[in-house]
This record gives C-alpha cells, sequence and structure tokens, in this order.
C-alpha cells in the first residue's frame, strides 16, 4: 500500500492545478458577476491553494505513517475539486460557447434574444453554486485541522537488524523437512515448454511470521542460481531504504565492480540507471497492450493533465512527459513502420495490473470487462471504459453518468448505446475499433458542450451530424478507418480545434473556405473536396493551408497537382514555418518544376517528409543536411539520380527509413559517415542500385536492417552481360554483402519477357545470397508479370536470340579478381549476326599481368565465335594500375574464365519474311541502348 501512497496524493492536489487558473478568469469583468461571487471566488481560491500545498507535502509520507482519516480527507478533497470544476466549466461553456454567427434574420434576432437570457441565468446559477462550494470547502478546512495534515510528516527509514537476516545463513543440512517444499516450488517456476520457460515467473509464499517463508525462498535461489548468469537476493522490509535496497543488488551481481557501492553518493536514479546498464537486454517482455502515443497525448489535453507554460505547445509538452515515461520504464517504446520513430507504447502485465488497481482504489477510472456487470458503475465514476465485450446500456446504469468526464469504448460490440444527452460533463468520447449492432448516428451530439475530444477510429461511422458545430470547445477529432466521405460544412466554426484526423483515403473536407477559418489545427489529415469546375476546391483548398500557421503535422492527397496549383502549394509551404510532419500524396500531374527551386526551403525542423504525388526531374537542393538536420524519414520521386545524390541524401545525419522512387542506375558507396542512421531503405520499381564499400573497407549503411527493392529480369540479364557475365553475377551485381546488419530483404521480381528458368536461377541466386550473409537475413520474394513470362518452346528459342551487330563489355579487373569470379562468355552465341565487340577494361588498382589475362580470355572467347567479330579493347584507369600484387591477393587466373563450348548457331524456322526480322532487330537495338543509357 505504501507504493500507493503519491500517486494518491498526487491525484488529489495534481486535480486542483487545472480549477484554480478558471476560478482566477472567473474574475474577469468580462463574465459581469456580482462583487458578492468575485468575493466567494477568491475565497475559495486561497483555500484551495492552501490545501493543494498540504496535499503535495502530504505526497511524500509514507503510507504506513499515514492516519486513516487523513487519506479519507484527501479522497474526499480530491472529488469536491473535481465537482467543483464541473460547476465552474458549465458557467463558462454556456457563456463563451457562443453560437456561430448568422445572416440577420428574424430567427438569428430570436436566437441572439435566447442566448442572452441563457447567460443570465448561468449566472444566477454560478452563484448559488459558489455558495453552497463554499460550505463544502469551509467543512474540508475544519476537517484539515481537526486531523492535523499539516503536521503530518515522513519519519527518517528505521536501521534495525532485518529478522530475516538469520535464514539467509543457514545450512541446507541444518533444514529438516524443506526438500519435499523445495522442489515443488522450484516446479511451479520452470515447468512448461522452451518458450514458456523464458518468461518471467512470479511465486508468491505467504504465510503468517516465523513460518519459515525466507528460508525456504533462499534454499530455492541457491538451488537455481547456477543455471543463470547472474542473480541477486535481497530482502526488502515494509519501510524500505531503497538506495540500500539497489545498492545490495548491485553487489549481490558483480562483487568485483560494485565491492565500493554503499560508500558511493548516489540517488536513486543514478543507481537504477546503473542496474538497467547491467542487466542489458537480458530479458523481453511479452507485449499485452498497445496505445497510440499522439492518441494518448490528446486525451491527456483534452483531460486537462497537461497545463501550459510559456513558449512551449500542449502537444510537445505531452511529448516530453510521454518520453520521461519512457525513460523511467514505465512504459515501453514501440514503433510502427518507420524504424526508430516511436509512435506507441505498451504496459507490461505487472504494471497494467498495479495501475489497474490504484485507478480503482482512487476513482481515477472504472473498467468493464468482458463479463462483468454495468452495476459496478457509481455516482462518483469520472472515467468509464469497456474493453473488449458487448455494451448495452440499460436505464438503471444510465442514471450514474451525469458526473462522467471520460467515456469510451475498446474492441466492442455496441448493442445499445448509451444516449449523449445523459452526459453532463462528458470531456472524452472515444468509441475505437468498435462495432455497433445496428445503424447507429451520433444523436444529441450537439448537446455535449463540454466535449474535448471525439475519438472514433476504425469504428464504421456514416457520418459526422451537422450539429457538431455546438461543440465549440472540442479540440480533437480523430475519425481515422471510419469511411466517413465528407465532413459537414459546419466544421469550419470549431474554431479551437488543433487536431483533425481524417480517413486518410476518403475523408474530404468542403471547400468555400471552410479549412481557412480552422486557424488553430496543429494536426491535419483530410483531403480537399471532389472536383469540380477546373479543380476549384483542391486550388482553394492548398490555397487556405497557409492560414494554418500552427501547423505541426499536414497530411493530404492531391490528385492533378497542375502548375497553378503548384505555386499556391508553394506559397502556402512558405507560411508553415512549424511543420514537422509533411505528407502530399495523390496522383502525379507532370513534374514539380517549381518546388525544385533553389529558393523554397522547408522548415529545419521538419521530421517526416513524404512526397509521392509530387515528381521532380532531379534531386531538390533543399533537401540536404544544412537544411534539413532533423530529417528522419523519407519519400521522393525524381526522374534522374547518380551517386551524388545518394551521398546528398546519406549525409542527412537523423535519417533512418528512405523511400526512393527513381528510374536511375547508381552506386551507393560506403564510408565518409553516409546512411550511419538508416534502417529501412525501399528502391521503387525501376530503380537500380549497387552497393558498394569504400577503398579503406568501411561497409555501406552500417546500420540498416530492412532493405526493399525490384529487380526486372530483362534488365538483370542486360547489365549481367554488359560486365562479361551471367546470372551467378546478381550478387555481385547488388552488394548485399556490403551491408553488414541487414535482418530482412525483400525482392519483388518483374517476370515481363523472362524465361521461366531465368526467374527460377534469380530467385535461387537471390536465396543463396541471404544464406551466404553473415546475418542470414529473412529473404522474402514476390513475383509479378508470370502471365507474361516467355513459355512456348518456340517463343523461348526466339527470345533467346539477340540480332544486334555489335555488342559492348565492361570489365573491372580488380572487382572481378575480389569476389572470385570468372567471365562468363556463353551468350554470345545468342548473336547470330555479330560483327563486332566493344571491350571496355577497367584496370584501376590490377596489375599488368591481370589486364592481359582478361584481354587474351575475350580474344578467345572472339576467336571461337562462328562469325570471328571484330574485337575492340579500349582500357580505363591504366594510370592506377599496381606493379605487382598485393599480400593477400590472387591474379586473374585463366583457367576461371568460361569459354563458349559450343557456338551453334541453329535458329528455330522463320515464321516471318526476313525484313520483318531485320525491323525487329533495329528496334530492339534502340531498346538496348536507352536502358544502357
Amino acid at each position: 500500500m505504501e507504493f500507493a501512497t503519491k500517486p494518491m496524493m498526487e491525484f488529489a492536489w495534481r486535480s486542483m492545478g487545472t480549477l484554480l487558473p478558471k476560478l482566477v478568469r472567473l474574475l474577469k469583468e468580462e463574465y459581469h458577476l456580482q462583487k458578492s461571487v468575485k468575493d466567494g471566488i477568491k475565497f475559495l481560491i486561497s483555500e484551495l491553494e492552501s490545501m493543494q500545498a498540504a496535499l503535495e507535502k502530504v505526497s511524500d509520507v509514507p503510507a504506513d505513517q499515514l492516519d486513516k482519516q487523513v487519506m479519507l480527507w484527501a479522497r474526499d478533497v480530491r472529488e469536491m475539486s473535481y465537482d467543483i470544476e464541473d460547476s465552474v466549466d458549465t458557467f463558462l461553456v454556456r457563456v463563451d460557447g457562443k453560437k456561430p454567427a448568422r445572416p440577420l434574420s428574424i430567427k438569428g434576432i430570436i436566437d441572439k434574444g435566447l442566448n442572452s437570457l441563457a447567460k443570465i441565468k448561468s449566472r444566477h446559477k454560478i452563484a448559488a453554486d459558489i455558495k453552497e462550494i463554499m460550505g463544502h470547502v469551509r467543512e474540508a478546512k475544519e476537517r484539515r485541522y481537526r486531523y492535523n495534515v499539516d503536521g503530518v510528516v515522513a519519519k527518517p527509514p528505521a536501521t534495525s537488524i532485518d529478522p530475516r537476516l538469520s535464514a539467509l545463513f543457514k545450512k541446507v543440512t541444518e533444514l529438516v523437512g524443506i526438500g519435499k517444499t523445495r522442489d515443488e516450488l522450484i516446479r511451479m517456476l520452470s515447468e512448461g515448454d522452451d518458450g514458456s520457460k523464458k518468461k518471467l515467473r512470479v511465486v508468491s509464499v505467504v504465510g503468517i511470521g516465523g513460518l519459515g517463508k525466507t528460508t525456504l525462498a533462499k534454499t530455492v535461489y541457491d538451488k537455481l542460481k547456477v543455471e543463470f548468469e547472474c542473480s541477486a537476493f535481497v530482502s526488502v522490509s515494509h519501510s524500505p531504504d531503497m538506495k540500500k535496497i539497489f545498492k545490495d543488488i548491485l553487489l549481490e551481481l558483480d562483487k568485483d565492480k560494485y565491492d565500493n557501492i554503499h560508500n558511493t553518493a548516489k540517488d536513486e536514479k543514478q543507481l537504477i540507471d546503473i542496474l538497467r546498464e547491467f542487466l542489458g537486454n537480458k530479458s523481453a517482455f511479452p507485449e499485452d497492450y498497445v496505445i497510440d502515443k499522439n492518441e494518448l497525448i490528446w486525451k491527456w489535453i483534452a483531460e486537462g493533465f497537461i497545463q501550459r507554460e510559456q513558449g512551449v505547445g500542449l502537444f510537445e509538452l505531452g511529448e516530453r512527459y510521454f518520453n520521461d515515461l519512457i525513460n523511467r520504464s514505465l512504459i515501453q517504446p514501440l514503433g510502427t513502420g518507420d524504424y526508430g520513430t516511436v509512435n506507441g507504447c505498451c504496459l507490461h502485465d505487472m504494471m497494467l495490473g498495479l495501475i489497474r488497481s490504484l485507478s480503482h482504489e482512487e476513482n481515477f477510472v472504472t473498467i468493464l470487462h468482458k463479463g462483468q456487470d454495468d452495476t459496478i458503475v457509481q455516482s462518483s465514476t469520472r472515467r468509464l471504459s469497456h474493453h473488449k465485450r458487448t455494451v448495452n446500456h440499460n436505464s438503471e446504469s444510465q442514471m450514474y453518468l451525469t458526473h462522467v468526464r471520460s467515456f469510451s469504448a475498446f474492441l466492442c460490440d455496441i448493442e445499445k448505446m448509451v444516449p449523449l444527452s445523459n452526459f453532463q460533463v462528458l470531456r472524452v468520447l472515444a468509441l475505437e475499433e468498435c462495432r455497433f449492432m445496428e445503424g447507429y448516428r451520433l444523436t444529441h451530439l450537439g448537446e455535449l458542450l463540454h466535449l474535448r475530444y471525439l475519438g472514433l477510429a476504425y469504428t464504421p461511422i456514416s457520418e459526422i451530424p451537422k450539429e457538431i458545430e455546438a461543440l465549440q470547445f472540442l479540440q480533437t477529432l480523430e475519425l481515422a478507418g471510419t469511411g466517413i466521405k465528407e465532413l459537414p460544412s459546419s466544421i469550419g466554426f470549431l474554431t479551437q480545434m488543433v487536431c483533425l484526423h481524417g480517413d486518410r483515403s476518403t475523408t474530404r473536407i468542403p471547400g468555400d473556405g471552410i479549412i481557412g477559418k480552422m486557424t488553430s489545427l496543429e494536426e491535419l489529415w483530410v483531403r480537399p473536396a471532389a472536383n469540380n469546375d477546373n479543380n476549384k476546391s483542391a486550388k482553394q483548398f492548398v490555397k487556405e493551408l497557409g492560414n494554418l500557421k500552427e501547423l505541426r503535422v499536414l497530411d493530404t492527397v492531391i490528385d492533378g497537382l497542375d502548375e497553378s496549383m503548384e505555386e499556391a502549394l508553394l506559397e502556402s509551404l512558405r507560411y508553415l514555418r512549424k511543420l514537422r510532419y509533411l505528407e502530399i500524396s495523390g496522383r502525379r500531374w507532370g513534374k514539380s518544376l517549381r518546388l525544385e527551386a533553389p529558393g523554397f526551403i522547408l522548415p529545419r525542423s521538419l521530421q517526416h517528409l513524404w512526397l509521392s504525388g509530387l515528381r521532380f526531374s532531379n534531386l531538390p537542393t533543399w533537401i540536404n543536411s544544412s537544411l534539413l538536420p532533423n530529417l528522419c524519414v523519407l519519400c521522393v520521386v525524381v526522374d534522374s539520380m547518380d551517386y551524388r545524390d545518394m551521398r546528398i541524401i546519406g549525409k542527412l545525419p537523423k535519417l533512418h527509413y528512405l523511400h526512393l522512387y527513381t528510374e536511375s542506375t547508381f552506386v551507393v558507396y560506403g564510408g565518409d559517415g553516409y546512411f550511419q542512421k538508416l534502417k529501412y531503405c525501399k528502391l521503387g520499381t525501376g530503380v537500380t542500385a549497387m552497393f558498394r564499400e569504400d577503398k579503406s573497407g568501411v561497409p555501406v549503411m552500417p546500420s540498416l536492417e530492412v532493405l526493399d527493392f525490384s529487380i526486372s529480369i530483362r534488365r538483370l540479364m542486360d547489365f549481367c552481360f554488359y560486365h562479361g557475365q551471367g546470372i551467378k553475377f546478381l550478387p555481385v551485381l547488388v552488394g548485399l554483402h556490403f551491408i553488414p546488419s541487414l535482418l530482412e530483404v525483400k525482392v519483388t521480381i518483374s517476370c515481363q519477357d523472362a524465361l521461366p528458368r531465368e526467374v527460377d536461377d534469380t530467385e535461387k541466386v537471390l536465396r543463396n545470397t541471404a544464406f551466404k550473409h553473415p546475418k542470414w537475413p529473412y529473404l522474402e520474394v514476390e513475383k509479378f508479370g508470370k502471365d507474361k513470362m516467355i513459355t512456348s518452346v518456340e517463343d523461348q528459342s526466339w527470345a533467346m536470340m539477340d540480332f544486334r551487330d555489335v555488342i559492348d563489355y565492361h570489365v573491372h579487373v580488380r572487382e572481378l579478381n575480389d569476389i572470385g569470379s570468372a567471365l562468363d562468355f556463353t551468350s554470345l552465341g545468342n548473336f547470330p549476326i555479330l560483327e563486332k565487340v566493344n571491350a571496355s577494361i577497367n584496370c584501376e588498382d590490377a596489375t599488368a599481368d591481370e589486364v592481359e589475362r582478361v584481354e587474351a580470355a575475350m580474344r578467345d572467347a572472339v576467336e571461337a565465335h562462328p562469325n570471328h567479330p571484330v574485337l575492340q579493347v579500349e582500357r580505363h584507369g591504366a594510370e592506377k594500375m599496381k606493379v605487382s600484387n598485393q599480400k593477400g591477393q590472387k591474379p586473374v587466373d585463366h583457367k576461371f574464365v568460361m569459354l563458349p563450348q559450343k557456338m551453334r548457331m541453329i535458329l528455330p524456322p522463320p515464321t516471318t519474311p526476313p525484313t520483318s526480322v531485320i525491323i525487329a532487330n533495329e528496334e530492339k537495338e534502340e531498346m538496348v541502348e536507352n536502358s544502357m543509357a
């Protein structure tokens, strides 16, 4: 129970953190409250501040040193603060929650008069409430002095001898009759299959003092500790000295390293850090509960758990709290697809059980699971959450919802939803991943005037009602996965909304200036209204984005981004200086020439940039490490790229996710700090990338864990032939062995115009390459275009023929030698009209003898061809040749060079006139030249 004391007291004094600023706000002249009411409010502020200070002081006292009456007083003060805040909020929403202005009309005049009368009524109501509240506060004040709450202080930890210590030093021979119980306890801890044996197990030994519980536990420990790499046995009393406990654990784990630990002056956090560093990752616990980070933070904000700080946004503060929980190991971080970005968290079963226990104890939240009865809901319930059950509210349970601030349902079947009109102070309504047994409409949604958070993620809802305009305090609207196609135009009146998440693929927002009014927005996931005359709605949407100067996250779909719309987008993006996340997808329309202009600069704070809906001729100059130093995720479509562009991208210091679309062929080099943090790399269809370590042996992409790329069989065969190789050259061509940390490789194979055996050979080579990699990465192969393979015998015979009369080879002698590969000229037999062979030989780092051997092999191959084509050899890098082989390098051996054994030119009978063959030859030659270019 002592662990629960601080959370309980913190719930009490922190509950006043949101109340006191609201009471101060009531003193403003704009609310036109009477002097007597203002005096009452000042009295409440003074007394509540004093109670808050007392509660904060008491929160440091262990539970076993607290009087039960003090704990009851703290609980009652917390409930009283909730009631006061509900009353104040009800007044504020009635006065500040003005209905949207309407054009002047008879109805408008009547509404204005009724609104004035309602405000007068609200002032009378708050005056009566303040008077009643003052009575409750005076009573709490009297109890505070009666219970001497201010006199409660924590006693220093006792330093008496633990009576259980004697059991720790008994010899096993002195223990009689303990063997059977010991063996039974060991069985409970270790039985199960190999998988379950690795899981954390806890067995409680319970009994009155003196029965030998500690003796039994120590005997089991002595028996089992030899099976573990490290172990510790430490006793914990009812009033523990935590510093001493942590030091005892460290000393037990490593007596040599921590022999002097008791003489060091370290606080608890330092000791925990030392202990965590020692244990490292020796244990991995299962994931039990997944929580989305963003949704959690927006709910914290809606509940008022996050208080404003000067110069810091509420969401940023929420992220700090979230990160602090991770750093304290209270929650476990989870990522999704970005390999490095923490997008959620989970709780260990033990921590979740503790939190639920404390929450129930302190009436923080009431959780209903499958099989539980709704009757456990009490009138004092503030937060109600349904988990994986059938929700069917009856009239009796509805009686207790007037004070509910948060109502949520997760993974539930909802037979009968409680009428929304039953909630009077609801701030959070979350129906996530639920299913309505019958069609459901958000009837009476407009009556939830206190609502700050409306979450319907992945719950099918047909529409958002027009009456949502009444929710003037709504901050977050979460509609991802709902299937909602269009938002009502009344959404534009919600000027306090900071987060609007639509269904990315479907949810559209009306035009006509709607989005431009929502200037408080920080996160926006929607797409413009459906295309109309000349795409007017989309252009208006793009133009109005410039009004949203607080925007941090923008995720939208824009189809057909023409020149004028691109100009408007460029202008709007100049004003969005707080952007951290930018995603623009959709159907690409021409090239984004204006966005390539050197003068365009995105905010330095940008972390996520996904531009699959835009197309660039060259890599934009503003994508570099000096202008985007915080970029973590990048997706870009570029027509032309080379190794220099990849070096620019590789210098982005925080990049851990790269998705690249291009038709280019380039080499990615290691060394010079390129791609130091990249964990995921996807190369879209059309790109051919080769990975190479630098000359000093520094690997490429040292942190890369997942590589996703595509292979066109036809293009691959051309590349291998160009280097004088066959399909076995693929591992060298790609260079996966230069990526040291690979855990997963995904390959998409294009089978179009390929022979079945070529496809099979390619897959075999890929699997063999993955098998030989030091990390044994998991290989996933996906094939497409199989229906366009060349399958008939006659077609295969013709497909193998190449009617070029001139071909080119490119050979890097030293690289060929390093990989232990050999030249493969067997495919020369497929060139029946061959007249000339151009051979380009890279001599860099090779010896003269090695170069001559390669040239000799080429001459032998040409001589073996029936046409005896002309061989023209051109050397490159001759000035960088080696005088002799370096130690450890083997020269190229002529016997490893493969020569065509049979050059039979047996063609199938022609099915078309020879002239057709000549035309096909010209077309194919042009195609090959273009692919090589």
